[in-house]
């Protein structure tokens, strides 16, 4: 079994063309319902038009109360550009514009509902055919494979990272357009309001440009390690649980208990550690955003009544909030998309590795086999552990009807050889034959259906006896299973 990864071992996602070409691999999933998908995104767009009419709204009740709301001069910049934009320098009633506030967020509901609604729908259904295409791709690797790697990390592939991908899917790309039309939408109208203002605004934009390089590649190698440690948590409970008639012969409750806690402990020492980093990061975004607009709303005053209006300076503010929440919120969005590309990665790799040929087309064969088994000079060695061979040399024939018991002690390959019968293994060196015909020609599926295997664990799947009993052959009439339950004196 393959040890916890070091954190030497983790490697470091970085955002690239390729790494990005690699991540639009799911969109060969989303292509069956791209018109949830499409459909959402026209919501999104319908949505962040919508929203960035709340701060003018917002202004016009302000600037209907206010006496000090004074029209721009006749010669601004603005009223020669923006003529069709006169409204705004009106006062519009108090209660019409109360009106179209609660007709806004009425407008604004409708499209969030629709956006979350088909973006989740076409998230969902997409990571379903994933999850299952990851599955069928896992139960078809070979047994080399499974033998050098942990149980617990290979069901996280199929939860944790496929539900990061889900989530990249449905919520994060949303947000990401989302707020990509806000900034546009945004830094528009603030610059439509005033220039000077909108300049004070953006002049944080390189600050948190900076802050992002510095503290990005640090989160994002520890969102990358805390992720491993909790699929290693994750393991601790699936292998105690599997084992847990050992644990319990051994009176090992004591021991699983610890190795767990040391695990939760160690993730809970990292999850803070990398929560302090986080921090630090969201704490500067909020002072140098909100320190910006403190600063505009001081140096917006003095612009008024001659420069700019009361309402006018309201609205510029809530612009300004939207505008400043948005580059906020790019930190976290660029911290998920890091996590999801590391999540995609891990699963084409997965994907990536060629399963067995259970069915081969070549050989359709249905026949039964005799039954005659001839080891010549086999040798074998485990994939995970090259360096001990466990068959040296091997040889032995088995005629049809013999009924043969291979003893020895524990460790001397006989349930290697069972294993190798069964072709979950190939040999190093030597032949295996089964009725004189090389093991290597036999189409799996043929050749493992004319053997009965019963393991030293056994087993039971979810479902009832009669399903388990079935496992071994779909097809069989209820009499057949009857009579195998009667004779295995189940």
């Amino acid at each position: 079994m393959a040890g916890p990864r070091q954190d030497r071992d983790i490697p470091k996602v970085k955002i690239t063309k390729q790494s990005i070409a690699e991540l639009l691999f799911i969109f060969k999933y989303l292509k069956p319902y791209r018109r949830y998908f499409i459909g959402g995104l026209i919501f999104i767009s319908l949505s962040a038009f919508s929203t960035m009419a709340f701060p003018f709204l917002m202004g016009k009740i302000i600037g209907a109360v206010s006496n000090n709301s004074v029209n721009l001069p006749t010669n601004a910049v603005t009223s020669k550009w923006f003529d069709g934009f006169k409204i705004t320098n009106e006062k519009w009633p108090l209660n019409v514009t109360l009106l179209f506030v609660f007709i806004q967020l009425s407008i604004q509901t409708i499209f969030s509902f629709m956006r979350v609604y088909l973006l989740t729908k076409a998230g969902t259904n997409a990571t379903a055919d994933l999850r299952k295409s990851l599955f069928g791709k896992l139960i078809s690797l070979p047994m080399s494979f499974f033998s050098a790697q942990r149980v617990g990390e290979l069901s996280s592939r199929i939860s944790s990272d496929t539900g990061q991908i889900q989530d990249t899917v449905s919520f994060v790309l949303a947000e990401f357009l989302r707020g990509v039309l806000t900034l546009v939408i945004g830094i528009s109208f603030i610059f439509f309001i005033s220039w000077k203002l909108a300049l004070i605004m953006l002049s944080i934009v390189p600050l948190i440009a900076l802050a992002a390089v510095f503290f990005s590649g640090k989160i994002r190698t520890m969102s990358r390690k805390e992720t491993d440690m909790l699929a290693d948590s994750g393991t601790v409970v699936q292998e105690t649980l599997q084992g847990i008639s050992v644990v319990k012969a051994f009176t090992g409750e004591a021991i699983e208990g610890k190795r767990y806690s040391n695990n939760i402990n160690s993730l809970i020492e990292f999850a803070v550690k990398s929560g302090v980093y986080r921090g630090f990061f969201v704490s500067f975004i909020i002072f140098a955003v909100f320190g910006a607009i403190g600063f505009v709303v001081w140096y917006g005053a003095q612009l008024i009544p001659h420069e700019l209006s009361v309402d006018g300076l309201i609205q510029f503010v809530i612009y300004s909030g939207f505008v400043g929440g948005t580059l906020g919120g790019f930190a976290e969005m660029f911290g998920q998309l890091q996590k999801t590309i590391g999540a995609t990665q891990r699963v084409r790799e997965l994907m990536g590795l060629d399963g067995e040929i259970i069915d081969s087309i070549e050989n359709t064969n249905d026949s039964k086999l005799n039954g005659k088994i001839e080891f010549k000079n086999v040798e074998f060695s485990y994939p995970s552990r090259k360096e001990l061979t466990i068959l040296k040399n091997i040889s032995f024939s088995v005629n049809k009807g013999e009924q043969v018991a291979i003893v020895g002690g524990s460790g001397g390959g006989k349930s290697t050889i069972a294993a190798m019968i069964l072709r979950f293994y190939d040999a190093d060196k030597g032949t295996i034959l089964i009725d004189d015909k090389n093991i290597n020609a036999y189409d799996l599926k043929h050749l493992r259906s004319n053997i009965a295997y019963v393991p030293q664990d056994v087993i039971l799947f979810g479902g009832t006896i009669y399903d388990n009993i079935l496992y071994g052959k779909p097809n069989a009439a209820e009499a057949e299973v009857i009579a195998a339950s009667k004779r295995a004196n189940a």
